[in-house]
């Protein structure tokens, strides 16, 4: 009689059991599964501070360059095969955005898109009979550049930073004074100087800079005014960035 009463006793006490150990199985899940979207939120905010986003205003200045068209011509009215080219650019003014993802003082990355308005002038010797002296094209001009980013030393609050990098150049004539050429993307590497400075909170302020981009001249696909020379855009930029 004694064993048979222990024996509904310990069948009593099972499910209370089975109870226990289910109910903190899912207090145990569900805190790993809380303690990991704390931990990647924490993870997302953390790559979220080393992103920065700029806006900018730019001057253009373009190097004039010199050359001489590839092309055969000795069949037109000039009586010579070749002819000299002296390419020159309207000083413009622009905009630019630039995202940036810093690692480390010493490692980081920026995308940048320029755009600005000019006109490239084309002063040939001698001249063709079939175009004007000087041949003037007005394009928009898109820069699409990827690039490396350091930061330097602070100084006071100012804190300095270089960058290098590379990408292309859309030549994209206007619908007034295009002369209705084609669009023309040519190879363009950049260099960059300048500081930010917090001069708001600690991640709102002022971006000074001066960049520095190579490309070679363009051309708009026209043979006429090819001349293979390189050239360089000096674009000092004023602006605002914002730190997550």
């Amino acid at each position: 009689m004694l064993n048979r009463t222990k024996a509904i006793h310990i069948s009593n006490e099972q499910p209370e059991r089975h109870s226990i150990l289910f109910a903190s199985t899912v207090i145990l899940v569900m805190t790993l599964l809380l303690g990991m979207q704390a931990n990647g939120q924490e993870a997302a905010m953390k790559q979220l501070s080393r992103v920065d986003l700029a806006v900018a205003g730019v001057a253009e200045f373009t190097q004039n360059s010199n050359g001489s068209t590839p092309h055969d011509f000795s069949g037109l009215s000039t009586g010579v095969p070749y002819y000299g080219i002296q390419q020159s650019a309207s000083t413009s003014t622009g905009g630019i955005a630039t995202a940036r993802y810093t690692k480390s003082k010493l490692e980081g990355g920026e995308f940048n898109f320029d755009m600005t308005v000019l006109t490239q002038s084309y002063n040939l010797t001698p001249a063709l009979a079939q175009t004007a002296n000087p041949f003037t094209v007005q394009a928009n001009m898109q820069e699409y550049t990827w690039g490396y980013v350091a930061h330097g030393p602070t100084y006071k609050k100012l804190e300095t930073f270089a960058s290098v990098g590379f990408g292309t150049i859309k030549f994209k004539p206007t619908a007034h004074g295009g002369e209705g050429l084609q669009f023309q993307y040519r190879m363009a590497e950049y260099a960059t100087a300048g500081v930010d400075d917090p001069i708001f909170t600690k991640n709102i302020g002022i971006r000074l800079q001066i960049r520095d981009v190579f490309y070679k001249a363009p051309d708009f696909g026209q043979s006429y005014l090819t001349s293979n020379a390189h050239t360089s855009t000096i674009e000092p930029t004023f602006g605002f960035y914002f730190k997550f």
